[in-house]
């Protein structure tokens, strides 16, 4: 089973690196709390879904992809993946045969794989 949301430690780590709206500052109200963006953004990530199947609980997807993309050009997305990156234990982070796709040539592409015989079986 899968978790698509940010764990208490998690948040508390990151909130202080995300920008709040203040009473009176210009601009419009954010329309989504930056937890629950965050967690669209988790879920995004941990899902691989394409942002219109995004789950009507995180809000429109309109809006969390244009925070997303407005944070990303400011670089916060990165300050928060840098800081969760601190201690991440990178088990997730292998590859087998399940995970890789070979281009066609290296398997022999249209035609199938090329068996060639070695020098020995030559001289036989």
């Amino acid at each position: 089973m899968h978790r698509h949301e940010l764990t208490e430690r998690e948040w508390n780590r990151i909130a202080h690196l995300l920008p709040i709206k203040t009473p009176g500052s210009p601009g419009k109200p954010p329309e989504l709390d930056n937890r629950i963006f965050m967690n669209a953004i988790y879920y995004i990530v941990k899902t691989g879904i394409p942002w219109r199947d995004l789950p009507e609980r995180f809000g429109p997807w309109e809006t969390v992809y244009a925070r997303f993309s407005l944070w990303n050009r400011k670089g916060i997305l990165q300050k928060v993946h840098d800081e969760l990156a601190k201690d991440a234990d990178h088990e997730s982070n292998m590859a087998d045969g399940s995970y890789v796709k070979v281009h066609r040539d290296a398997s022999g592409g249209k035609r199938g794989a090329k068996i060639r015989r070695s020098v020995g079986h030559v001289a036989d």
